[in-house]
C-alpha cells in the first residue's frame, strides 16, 4: 500500500503504532519499516502517528527528508504544545466536520498568542466506489469495527472518574462521545459525517464542507483499512481517492 500510494502521487503516508493499544499497533519499529519502504518508493514522505513530544526532529533513516510531525489527540495540552511550538496537528478520525470545534478555535487562538500559524490536518475512514450501494456495503462490517475498536479503551475497561479526565484536559474523552459513536447505527456513521463512504462525488462534497468550516486546514489525510479492511479494498480507495478525489483539491 505505501507502493502504491507513491505511485499514486500522494504526498504522505502514515504507520499507526500505538504500542500499547493491539488492536490498533501496526509496526513495533516504524522507522524500521519506514526505512524498507523509503527503498521502495520515490518520494513520498512517512510519518508516525504518535504524540513525538519535544525529542529532536526523527529523521527518515534513508535521508530523504525530515519525517513529518502531527501529533495526534484530543488533549488540551497537545494543542497547546502544537501551537507553542509551531507544529501541525491531526484531527482523529471518527469526528464529524463540526466536532472538534472548541479544540481547533483553542488550536488557533493558541497559535495567535504564540504567533505561529495553524496547521491542522484532518483524517477520516473513508471507500468509495462508483456505486454508492456497493460501497456501503463492501465496507460495513469493518467500519462499525472502526468505531468499536476506537471506543473500546473506554468501553472494555471500568471507566476513569470524569473529574480526573477533565483535570488533565482530556474532557473529550469523559463526554460519552466515544460510547456513542460504538452504538451508532450504520447510516447515522455515514449521514452524520462520522464515515465518508459513498461515490467519488460524496467524498468531494465531504472534503468540501471539511474545508468550509476548519480555518487552518493544511490536509486532508484518509484511513484506507478501517477495521481490517483487506488489501484489495485498501488498493480500492487509495486509487479512487487518487484519481477522482485529490484532482479537485490540489489547487
Amino acid at each position: 500500500q505505501m507502493v502504491n500510494a507513491d505511485r499514486l502521487g500522494y504526498d504522505v503516508y502514515a504507520a499507526i503504532e500505538h504500542v500499547f493499544f493491539p488492536k490498533f499497533s501496526a509496526s513495533a519499529n516504524v522507522f524500521g519499516l519506514f526505512g524498507m519502504a523509503a527503498a521502495r518508493t520515490s518520494r513520498i514522505r512517512f510519518r508516525p502517528r504518535q504524540v513525538l513530544g519535544r525529542r529532536a526532529e526523527p529523521r527518515c533513516p534513508l535521508q530523504r527528508e525530515p519525517l513529518s510531525r502531527h501529533p495526534r489527540g484530543i488533549s488540551d495540552r497537545t494543542y497547546d504544545l502544537a501551537a507553542q511550538n509551531g507544529r501541525g496537528v491531526v484531527v482523529p478520525p471518527l469526528l464529524s466536520c463540526s466536532a472538534p470545534k472548541n479544540e481547533l478555535d483553542l488550536c488557533r487562538s493558541k497559535c495567535q498568542e504564540y504567533g505561529t500559524s495553524p496547521n491542522i490536518a484532518w483524517i477520516h475512514a473513508c471507500y468509495r466506489d462508483e456505486d454508492r450501494a456497493v460501497a456501503r456495503q463492501e465496507v460495513e462490517r469493518h467500519m462499525r469495527g472502526f468505531l468499536e475498536g476506537n471506543a473500546s479503551p473506554l468501553t472494555d475497561h471500568p471507566p476513569l472518574p470524569a473529574d480526573r479526565l477533565d483535570a488533565a484536559g482530556y474532557g473529550f474523552y469523559s463526554s460519552g462521545i466515544m460510547e456513542r459513536l460504538a452504538a451508532m447505527p450504520y447510516d447515522e456513521m455515514i449521514d452524520g459525517d462520522v464515515v465518508w463512504v459513498g461515490t467519488p462525488e460524496d467524498v468531494v462534497e465531504r472534503v468540501r464542507e471539511t474545508i468550509a468550516v476548519c480555518e487552518g486546514l493544511t490536509e486532508i489525510a484518509i484511513t484506507t483499512n478501517p477495521g481490517g479492511a483487506e488489501h484489495w479494498k485498501a488498493v480500492k480507495a487509495q486509487e479512487l481517492f487518487a484519481r477522482q478525489v485529490a484532482p479537485r483539491f490540489r489547487a
